[in-house]
């Protein structure tokens, strides 16, 4: 007999309680299931973010940051309900920030015009006449 067993009657109310340890957690597991569904969809939410910032602002954001961020501000977080809270939190500071960057380019995205392939060819023809005709007056000048 191991040490610290207590022998208990068949007939013990208290002992019914862990005969049905499934019908006991078995809110516990759905609730944790519907947290950790929320914070999987929190978590996709805010990648997007994160790229859509990323594509708006290139020059100051970076969603790799972004993400990073994230990830330091859920390292505090000591319960599934922090953790929670925290990607709320930094879900909406994130939808914030795309709307702002949003804002700042005029409410729709648009992006720049594509140069015409053959302008970086005129500008160098245009250079090099110049240079040679400024070679061809010192000549003349000599």
């Amino acid at each position: 007999m191991p040490l610290g067993f207590i022998p208990r009657d068949e007939n013990d109310d208290h002992g019914r309680a862990s005969d049905k340890p499934e019908e006991v957690h078995m809110p516990i597991t759905a609730e944790f299931s519907r947290m950790l569904a929320a914070c999987e969809a929190l978590h996709r939410q805010i990648q997007k973010y994160a790229y859509v910032l990323e594509f708006l602002d290139p020059l100051n954001r970076n969603a790799d940051e972004e993400v990073g961020n994230v990830v330091l501000a859920l390292s505090y977080a000591d319960t599934p309900q922090e953790y929670l809270e925290a990607l709320t939190i930094e879900a909406r500071r994130l939808m914030r920030a795309v709307a702002g960057a949003n804002r700042g380019h005029g409410g729709a995205v648009k992006l720049p015009p594509k140069a015409h392939p053959l302008a970086a060819c005129a500008r160098r023809r245009f250079l090099a006449l110049l240079w040679c005709l400024c070679v061809f007056i010192f000549v003349l000048m000599s």
